[in-house]
């Protein structure tokens, strides 16, 4: 398996996860101010640092998780961008992985290689 950056891709790295964790606190807060007139104190105490390294803390034990599961698996994990060379070769920085089915999943818009007709 090849990746660019970081295991999980966009929405456990940037988008879903941290975005819910950030929007959840955001709820949290502004329906406390509204609770005021059922009796609740909206005197919240709130740390944002604290929030953003447990947010972050959270993202690394994910990456983690999806790391073990492809080293338990017997996936190899290549750090980098794939570029084609062949039908059956890929090259990842200066290393060439050979395949008899290569699957890409770009997670975006898909590109037509040179060498493939169609």
């Amino acid at each position: 398996m090849i990746e660019g950056k970081y295991i999980g891709g966009t929405c456990v790295n940037v988008g879903c996860v941290p975005k819910k964790v950030m929007f959840n606190a955001a709820n949290f807060i502004e329906d406390s101010h509204k609770m005021y007139n059922y009796g609740f104190n909206s005197n919240i105490n709130f740390d944002f640092k604290t929030l953003k390294n447990n947010r972050d803390s959270l993202v690394k034990r994910l990456n983690n998780i999806y790391n073990n599961l492809l080293s338990n698996n017997n996936v190899d994990l290549y750090n980098g961008f794939g570029e084609f060379e062949d039908v059956n070769k890929v090259r990842v920085n200066d290393k060439v992985l050979h395949g008899d089915k290569i699957l890409i999943s770009t997670g975006s818009k898909p590109m037509i290689a040179k060498f493939i007709k169609g």
